[in-house]
């Protein structure tokens, strides 16, 4: 989600803060500065704790591990 989409999705939010909920925001590394910003003003500074910043390699890697992981205990566990 694109930076600038993201006030958009404030209403969601609000449904969500009740339940504990994180926040993971992935976009190109070069909007963390913008992301910064964007978590500390109003709504968002009330709950920036809960905000976190990924990039697209984070979640591609990540995603990966994942696959990799899946098939190892496939293949350990046979399951």
């Amino acid at each position: 989600m694109a930076i600038r989409t993201i006030r958009h999705c404030t209403c969601e939010r609000d449904h969500l803060v009740g339940f504990e909920a994180r926040f993971f925001v992935v976009c190109p590394a070069h909007n963390r500065d913008k992301f910064a910003k964007w978590v500390a003003t109003a709504p968002f500074k009330e709950f920036q704790e809960r905000y976190e910043f990924r990039t697209y390699q984070e979640l591609f890697a990540f995603y990966k591990t994942l696959v990799e992981y899946t098939a190892i205990r496939s293949r350990f566990l046979r399951v």
